[in-house]
């Protein structure tokens, strides 16, 4: 695999604000209304998007169904996100900067395209919905302690038929964290698809670990990448932003998923669809 590839973000402040004019009652003394976020400005978004790659010739379209976490694990995760989501969302980041592997959104596109079959109003902020192109592989599994380390047991099956096109497990460290998990996760993937034929050569441009291996990522890049994650699956953009950009400060050039997390808002802020943005 060929080393990450880096790029310039521009770095704003992680909480900005404009003041409101007090205001006073007519019996005395004035109180000050409480201040309100600043709007980011259109040109700060556009120089924090990035695009994703176009996928090599022979990319498989890759989804992720539920991986089970039968374990306890302790990732200090928002209220709103379980963990099987802040699993499968972190893979997601992974490859998305990615070209050998096309990874296709499915997660927060079903939920929409359900509303709309069902005629449910879309929360406030959600982009529109787009065309999938669909994915042809879905990856799904479960992890769980195994003696004195840890197992994931891991499938590929076919997104039209169901069937298990390959399977195989994936040993990792009994407590470990999100980062480390999922790029190990994500690295047995790889491996499986060249296995399969269906990896194209030199298309990766993201390392990740034949086997798992402790990412050096701090907790506390994690959380706010997590909390960033929450703020997405709310449609809010500045909260995402904010979030994702303090995960960058705290987890250095290392933490590459927030940055590709963060290349993403900014897409849908933009005006990205849910089918392409992803």
């Amino acid at each position: 695999m060929h080393a990450p590839r880096l790029r310039r973000l521009a770095v704003l402040p992680l909480v900005a604000a404009v003041p409101l004019a007090a205001c006073s009652s007519g019996s005395g003394s004035g109180a000050s209304a409480a201040p309100a976020p600043a709007e980011t400005p259109l040109e700060v978004w556009q120089s924090l998007r990035t695009e994703r790659p176009t996928p090599a010739p022979g990319a498989a379209r890759v989804s992720f169904g539920e991986i089970l976490i039968l374990g306890s694990v302790d990732w200090g995760l928002p209220p709103t996100v379980s963990g099987p989501v802040a699993l499968s969302e972190m893979m997601a980041a992974q490859l998305l900067e990615r070209s050998d592997v096309e990874f296709v959104e499915r997660r927060r596109f079903a939920a929409a395209a359900a509303r709309e079959r069902t005629g449910d109003l879309a929360p406030s902020g959600q982009p529109p919905l787009g065309t999938s192109r669909g994915a042809q592989l879905v990856l799904m599994g479960t992890w769980a302690p195994a003696g004195a380390g840890a197992v994931a047991d891991l499938r590929l099956t076919d997104a039209a038929t169901g069937e298990v096109m390959k399977g195989w497990r994936t040993e990792t460290d009994p407590a470990p964290d999100a980062v480390s998990l999922a790029r190990a996760i994500s690295g047995s993937l790889l491996a499986a698809l060249a296995e399969m034929d269906r990896l194209p050569s030199g298309g990766g441009d993201m390392a990740l670990p034949a086997s798992y291996a402790p990412a050096g990522v701090s907790g506390s890049a994690q959380q706010a990448f997590f909390r960033g994650l929450s703020a997405d699956d709310r449609f809010d953009w500045e909260g995402a932003r904010e979030s994702y950009q303090q995960a960058l400060e705290l987890g250095g050039p290392a933490f590459y998923e927030a940055r590709a997390a963060l290349g993403r808002t900014a897409r849908f802020r933009l005006g990205g669809t849910l089918a392409e943005s992803p």
